[in-house]
């Protein structure tokens, strides 16, 4: 029951901002598709929940430290390197992630939703 909690229990702002691409992406698949026929609508909310559900999956990886690699040498290259190494690095990295919680939630949660919508319309409705 605590990782739904953990899972569910986020900033409304992070959910509405997962709302917002969700949106927006589905609208600009409307727009260059001229909102012609039924069938585009349940594309754009498949589309939108797909571009979501992604972002959300690239929010993860990140969450967990795979990217740690990369952006220590960016800074390290950059002149502004504030650790003694690696392992320094992807250490205090992980303790910012704790304290931030799951942010990558809102974004799964949404692109579901958004792809169940679009199974949902393409079924009933066409």
């Amino acid at each position: 029951m605590t990782f739904f909690y953990r899972f569910f229990k986020q900033p409304v702002v992070r959910y509405l901002i997962a709302c917002g691409i969700c949106l927006a992406v589905g609208l600009l698949y409307l727009f260059l598709h001229d909102f012609v026929t039924p069938l585009y609508y349940v594309d754009a909310f498949g589309i939108g929940g797909g571009v979501t559900f992604c972002i959300g999956m690239l929010i993860l990886v990140t969450y967990f430290g795979q990217f740690d690699t990369i952006s220590y040498t960016a800074s390290k290259m950059s002149g502004k390197q504030k650790y003694a190494d690696l392992v320094d690095y992807a250490e205090k990295r992980s303790e910012k992630n704790r304290k931030t919680g799951w942010s990558f939630a809102p974004f799964i949660t949404v692109g579901i939703v958004s792809v169940a919508v679009s199974f949902i319309l393409r079924f009933t409705i066409i």
